[in-house]
């Protein structure tokens, strides 16, 4: 009976021999399998900020030089504007550029643990959320209306089916725009 009992054993183990083997094998496939797709989602998410904050800066360098042109000896004032109006547009542009450059740029999260705040201790979100107010300020300073739509938004309308000239206006409408 001792006999027969050892030889069952054996397919007694069996599940949890094959369970314990498709573990050993599938977990580093997973873990490598995860970095690539991790990698794959944030070089996406990536782009989606960058092409705001690029966007953000370019609206501020063109006002920028707008308001410099506009306080040349030569050329008057925009009309409806004071030195006032202007000189606070201007700081508050010159907010949202500084913010643009303290921006981090680069990505330290493959030498340690990713977390949300980054190895210089700087909160990207928040940074992000401080930038989007002060664009929305320097708007409201030059009377213009903001843009705040991300860039994903605008092309999903570009392929999609329907009539052409209504995805262009829905997507001048994404962006603020009014046709």
């Amino acid at each position: 009976m001792n006999d027969d009992t050892q030889h069952l054993d054996g397919v007694l183990d069996l599940e949890r021999d094959f369970y314990d083997q498709g573990l050993a094998s599938g977990l580093p496939h997973g873990h490598l399998h995860g970095l690539i797709e991790g990698r794959e989602l944030g070089r996406d998410h990536a782009w989606t900020l960058w092409d705001e904050i690029g966007h953000l800066e370019g609206t501020a360098l063109l006002w920028r030089a707008i308001l410099d042109a506009a306080q040349a000896p030569k050329a008057p004032l925009a009309a409806g504007s004071s030195t006032s109006t202007t000189s606070r547009a201007s700081s508050t542009l010159d907010s949202v550029l500084a913010l643009v450059d303290a921006f981090p740029t680069t990505n330290n999260s493959s030498e340690g643990e990713a977390t949300h705040v980054t190895t210089e201790g700087v909160d990207m979100t928040a940074q992000l959320s401080t930038l989007r107010t002060k664009y929305r300020t320097a708007c409201a300073a030059l009377g213009i209306r903001p843009r705040m739509a991300v860039s994903s938004s605008a092309t999903t309308n570009a392929g999609g089916g329907g009539d052409a000239d209504q995805g262009g206006v829905d997507s001048l409408k994404s962006m603020g725009m009014s046709v």
